[in-house]
């Protein structure tokens, strides 16, 4: 077993139970970075790459069948999610389905496997998202996140649930109130 990660600011890296080292074979000669990765149908995806120092925000990239060292055979491939011009800021799994995490929408993506179109993505939550992948906290069947306007927790379907609107107003509070309704 090993553990692929990143931090958007470094190469992706592998663990590999005894020391970390860089991933091989990925695009621009391995100089390649990502901003999120997820292991899912025996493939690791990494999203929001910078590959060979050129940003792609709204990219996912994936690896061969197998093989996280094979990211340019026949297997292998991306997709630029260009309908919008926010950034993929996290990956996540809810049940057999792949999230995909930006600023201001979550797209919900079904694996089809096909040559030309290995996932279909639908849009189910729109005018909301997270600015940064720390801001997300996977617990099973649902994800929490802290929003642009509260926490709230996800189900992958097309709404949400406010978990925390007075939080959110106390964390994102300007003027140093904890509350300012109150005062």
């Amino acid at each position: 077993a090993k553990v692929v990660f990143t931090n958007g600011m470094d190469k992706v890296k592998i663990y590999n139970r005894t020391s970390f080292i860089d991933a091989t074979g990925t695009p621009a000669a391995g100089n390649t970075l990502a901003r999120a990765c997820i292991a899912w149908n025996n493939r690791i995806f990494l999203a929001n790459t910078t590959e060979g120092g050129t940003s792609f925000p709204q990219r996912i990239r994936w690896c061969a069948t197998g093989d996280l060292t094979d990211w340019s055979g026949a297997d292998t491939g991306n997709v630029d999610l260009w309908d919008r011009e926010d950034t993929i800021t996290a990956l996540a799994l809810l049940g057999n389905q792949l999230h995909v995490i930006r600023e201001w929408l979550i797209q919900r993506g079904s694996y089809v496997g096909e040559a030309d179109r290995l996932i279909v993505y639908e849009d189910t939550i729109d005018n909301e998202g997270v600015f940064a992948a720390r801001a997300v906290a996977p617990g099973g069947d649902s994800l929490t996140f802290m929003g642009h306007k509260s926490f709230y927790l996800y189900r992958g379907l097309t709404s949400l649930e406010d978990r925390g609107s007075k939080i959110a107003r106390s964390l994102l509070n300007v003027d140093g109130e904890l509350d300012p309704a109150t005062n």
